[in-house]
């Protein structure tokens, strides 16, 4: 069993989520609840994959080895139920530079590109960097649950705006989508032509009495999605740039393997081969424990919110290791307001509410620290809000 109470000390080694915080936030006399990274060490497992290819003292070039795509493969049909062929199998450089590639694949400079705001951050500036046009379909907050406006995505989807960014669970706001869900998003999807780039880098945090299903396995939807994930929030191995870009659509995934050939970017480093093909192979039970740990975590989070700080807004995740909180009830006006306070006053770093796209009172905690560091950054906000 792991002991994920003890983590490592992460100042000092150049980690962006503590050793960054003085560049964003103006000090570094912080506790960093913020960055989408966990302060777990990776796993010995992959760890010692790792040391073993450094030991054999010879890191050139490698020919691809189908039993990274077989570990790919197997992850996804035991943890996921879903079994892509190996030819739909295809990499990036983290799911951002996969984004960037479907959409340099699949539209055009002007085109109108579909987010559900609040999401993450890099979806809006990719569209952005693109040439692509913003195109805004909110969640919404409703019966205590962030939901789709499914009417309002209908009327957006035009010629020129027929792909919608998705995230799946999704980040922040923590939902876990149902099958309810992912059906009327097909309905939607084959009435209207629509393409789905799904961002499921977080499908293997899903807490008790939820189930991720991946948006390509829903009927009719195989060929028009991209599914983008990685071991890397998993396994906590971000630093190493591999994901898996999945596209079971012949016509999509050649233009996809065009972009890519273009850019001289096909392949990932060794270094994120061996991870990911160890991670994929070996590391189901450390999931488990991992997912067991953060359930208590979000679970001692939410209650002491509900408990302690009891004007503000949160929802109980259902999947991912983040949190959603909506600070207006405290009187803050807008994020600005909020960011200034959390940081000069409550000495704690959350991921501020423009980050994903909001302009209001909210912020986005990030669960994946020991229980006592989160315990105190905790402690700190109760503080400073009682004060």
């Amino acid at each position: 069993m792991t002991n994920f109470d003890v983590i490592p000390n992460r100042q000092n080694t150049s980690s962006e989520k503590w050793d960054g915080m003085k560049e964003v936030y103006g000090t570094d006399n912080l506790i960093p609840l913020w960055v989408a990274d966990m302060d777990f060490k990776t796993p010995d497992f992959i760890l010692n994959a790792l040391q073993k290819k450094l030991d054999f003292g010879v890191l050139g070039y490698e020919i691809y080895r189908d039993e990274l795509t077989n570990a790919i493969i197997s992850w996804e049909e035991r943890e996921h139920n879903f079994k892509p062929c190996p030819e739909d199998v295809l990499f990036s450089h983290g799911v951002i530079n996969g984004l960037a590639f479907t959409l340099e694949a699949i539209t055009n400079k002007g085109d109108g590109v579909i987010y559900q705001p609040p999401v993450y951050g890099p979806f809006i500036n990719t569209i952005k960097e693109m040439g692509r046009r913003t195109t805004q379909n909110p969640l919404v907050f409703k019966d205590n649950k962030w939901q789709i406006n499914f009417d309002e995505l209908e009327s957006l989807i035009t010629p020129n705006c027929r792909v919608l960014l998705f995230c799946s669970p999704h980040n922040p706001v923590g939902r876990v989508w149902n099958k309810d869900e992912l059906q009327k998003l097909a309905e939607i999807a084959i009435k209207k032509d629509l393409v789905i780039i799904s961002d499921e880098i977080h499908q293997d945090f899903c807490y008790s009495g939820f189930c991720h299903i991946p948006t390509a396995t829903v009927a009719g939807m195989s060929q028009r999605v991209v599914t983008i994930t990685a071991p890397s929030k998993t396994f906590n191995v971000a630093g190493l740039k591999g994901s898996c870009v999945i596209i079971q659509n012949k016509e999509i995934r050649d233009k996809y393997k065009a972009v890519q050939s273009a850019f001289h970017l096909k392949d990932i480093g060794i270094f994120e081969r061996c991870e990911m093909e160890t991670a994929y192979n070996e590391g189901s039970e450390w999931k488990n424990e991992l997912v067991a740990y953060l359930e208590k975590n979000r679970d001692f989070a939410y209650d002491f919110i509900k408990k302690y700080l009891p004007r503000a807004v949160v929802t109980r995740p259902e999947g991912t290791y983040l949190m959603w909180i909506d600070f207006s009830g405290y009187g803050f006006k807008d994020s600005v307001e909020l960011q200034k306070f959390l940081v000069e006053k409550a000495k704690i770093a959350l991921t501020s509410a423009p980050y994903c796209g909001e302009t209001k009172a909210f912020a986005r905690l990030n669960l994946g620290t020991s229980h006592a560091m989160l315990e105190i950054g905790l402690n700190r906000l109760k503080n400073a809000l009682e004060g």
